[in-house]
Formats: structure tokens, sequence, C-alpha cells
């Protein structure tokens, strides 16, 4: 090395220097946010991932820690089993969109030069807003995430639906023969089923979910 080139950050130590000189403080985030300013953070599943991983820690982590953690419950396995694809699209959109935007709010002292981010006191406001299965053990654990979860609507709903068009289809109701209901009902359970296939396997990482499950909830 020249006299005149500087010696690259070590990333080793990266962590370490931002606990020296941050940790958990009061006074780098306001009291409380607006109604509004919450809803906006919680919007996104990796922000509240995000959060849900900060809430246990005082102490700065390494963002490739936090984002290996976000992707193991985006993708419903372990961090050892993750592909590097998986790891680095979430680790790129917590580097350039969400931790920036947490910084922003105040909910977060975010090390983007360290490679470090350090939770301050605002993370806690947000335990009320996470359910009670996935914030109960911290970070550690390996809870089902809310995605699966919530698959039990759609199935439920359509199980409705289908009794009730096959119903109406067999008394006569309905200008439709018996056995084609049955068969559109067991049609829309197969493009559901798919679907969901398609989800727990991470195909559908490209389209926004939580905006389309917002539409048609609407």
């Amino acid at each position: 090395m020249s006299p005149g080139e500087s010696t690259p950050p070590d990333p080793a130590l990266a962590v370490g220097e931002a606990s020296a000189t941050d940790g958990r403080r009061l006074g780098d985030s306001p009291s409380s946010l607006p109604p509004d300013d919450r809803y906006h953070i919680l919007q996104t599943r990796r922000r509240r991932d995000t959060l849900r991983y900060l809430r246990r820690r005082d102490e700065p982590v390494d963002v490739r820690d936090l984002a290996e953690w976000v992707a193991a419950r985006e993708h419903e396995t372990t961090t050892e089993q993750l592909t590097s694809r998986q790891r680095q699209r979430v680790y790129i959109s917590l580097y350039q969109t969400h931790l920036p935007k947490l910084d922003e709010y105040g909910v977060v002292r975010y090390h983007k030069d360290r490679g470090a981010v350090t939770p301050l006191a605002l993370v806690e406001h947000f335990d009320e807003y996470l359910a009670p299965s996935e914030a109960r053990d911290g970070v550690e654990g390996n809870d089902e995430s809310e995605g699966a979860r919530a698959w039990w609507r759609p199935y439920l709903a359509l199980s409705g639906l289908g009794v009730a068009l096959v119903g109406l289809a067999a008394g006569g109701v309905l200008p439709l023969p018996a056995l084609a209901a049955a068969g559109l009902v067991i049609s829309s359970f197969a493009i559901l089923s798919i679907f969901h296939a398609l989800v727990a396997t991470g195909r559908t990482n490209g389209l926004d979910l939580e905006a389309i499950a917002t539409r048609i909830g609407r």
C-alpha cells in the first residue's frame, strides 16, 4: 500500500465501533410517532420483520445478520438453507430502502458506512402492533410467519362460497348444473393451491403481495 492510501475499514470491527459510541439512546428518537407515520412504517413486511429483530437488541447489529434473519423468515427456512440470491435480495432492499426510512423516522440509527444499525427507544413503541406469537420469543424463534398463518382465510372463504354455489345449483336456484358448479369450485381450489405453492417457494418475490391483499380487502 502506498503512503497516500488510506486503510479500508474492517467490516468485522463495524459493529464493535458502533457499540462503543451509540447504544440505545433516548435522545436520538422522538417520544412518539403520529399514527400515519406508524402505519407507513408497518406497511411493508420487511420493515415489520426488521422491527421484530431489533426489538430485543440494545446494541448495534450487523446489517448482514439482520438481512439474513429477515430473508429466512420471508422464505420460511433457516439461515443455513438460504441461497446467496435470497440473502442479497433482502440485503439490498434493507440497505437502500428500509433502513434509511427507519432512520429518517428516528426509529433506528443507521450506520451505513459501517454496515450496522442501532435500535433506538422508539423501536419498543411498535411492540403492540406485532403479533404476540411472533414477538414473544425474540429473534431466535423459528415461529411460523404471518403469511403462512393467514392462508386459512382464503381457503375458508372459498369453501363457504363453494358450498353455497353447489347448494344453490343443486336446488335449482341457479341456472347451472350441480356438477358444473362442483367443477368450478374444484378449479378455484386448484388455482388457489397453485398460488399458495408459488408464494411458499418464493416464486412471487417480484410481486407486492401486501399491496395486492390490501386491494382485495377493499
